[in-house]
């Protein structure tokens, strides 16, 4: 019952990317602009899985209330931030190779990925104990690197 909003959210995306498309006709530009359509469609998936799973797995460290809550969801949306600023400056600047770009933060993502749950455990113990602002900034930091970089290349 709880994957039913994801899934919900996933089939518009699709219904909407399917849209667009199909909408673009047969011109060279939409040829052209069709694989990193896909790329993006492709790459939202996993960013909210990874959103789900980091929520999770801090929630079960730090304990579920309104401090952690909230530096999950300020983390993930200063994150957003950030990376579109940088993403608007890196593709102005480097066009040509947006594409490459894109691919190599969502390689770094997926990397911080395999090793991020590791890392958790590890920072949890090494800030047990401490203040809150520190827990909070540690905390913070780890969701935000990761969310900015696959951001920051927009095309």
């Amino acid at each position: 019952m709880d994957t039913f909003p994801v899934l919900a959210l996933l089939f518009y995306d699709l219904i909407v990317f399917v849209g667009a498309i199909s909408s673009a006709g047969k011109s060279p530009l939409a040829k052209e602009i069709a694989f990193p359509l896909v790329l993006f469609f492709i790459s939202g998936m996993p960013a909210l899985i990874y959103q789900i799973v980091w929520q999770r797995a801090l929630f079960a460290i730090y304990g579920v209330n309104a401090e952690s809550v909230a530096v999950i969801v300020s983390a993930f949306m200063l994150g957003l931030g950030l990376g579109s600023l940088a993403g608007g400056w890196l593709s102005g600047r480097y066009p040509r190779q947006a594409v490459m770009m894109f691919g190599i933060a969502e390689l770094g993502v997926a990397v911080f990925g395999l090793f991020s749950l590791r890392i958790f455990h590890w920072i949890s113990a090494f800030t047990a104990g401490t203040s809150l602002p520190r827990t909070i900034l540690f905390s913070f930091l780890l969701l935000t690197i990761p969310t900015v970089f696959p951001c920051s290349l927009n095309i």
